[in-house]
């Protein structure tokens, strides 16, 4: 009874993070505050592995979805990582432990650095050979 009574806790209080994240991020939409530059970006002029990022979760929280994940597939994987994770010990909470929740393994932390790299490369590959500027097409 005691684990259930902290499992429900830190479930209650990862809800209310998730929801002050979302608040927050529709008044930063709502204000129209522009985000700051990649100082990378304009050192090097080339992407850094997190360029985009901030405009993919602002696509997402926006029912934007395709967009998010071609600004950065990292994103998407992560929230969709976060909410099945989430989902699989409220299941769990809730069968009273008859139902198996989800385990995070390496394997989940090896697939977002490939996809954090993977992107990197791709939208530096493009931008360099290509001279194509993904990012400020989408």
């Amino acid at each position: 009874m005691r684990y259930a009574r902290r499992y429900q806790t830190i479930i209650f209080g990862i809800g209310i993070a998730v929801l002050v994240a979302v608040i927050g991020i529709r008044i930063f939409h709502l204000i129209r505050i522009p985000a700051a530059p990649c100082v990378v970006k304009e050192i090097t002029g080339i992407y850094c592995p997190g360029c985009g990022g901030t405009r993919a979760v602002k696509a997402f929280f926006e029912f934007r979805f395709l967009q998010s994940i071609l600004l950065h597939p990292l994103v998407m994987y992560v929230i969709g990582l976060f909410l099945w994770f989430m989902a699989s010990y409220v299941a769990a909470f809730l069968s009273k432990g008859k139902i198996c929740c989800l385990a995070l393994r390496p394997i989940h932390g090896y697939i977002a650095v490939f996809l954090l790299l993977g992107n990197w490369v791709l939208k530096n590959f493009l931008l360099l050979a290509f001279g194509i500027p993904v990012l400020e097409l989408l």
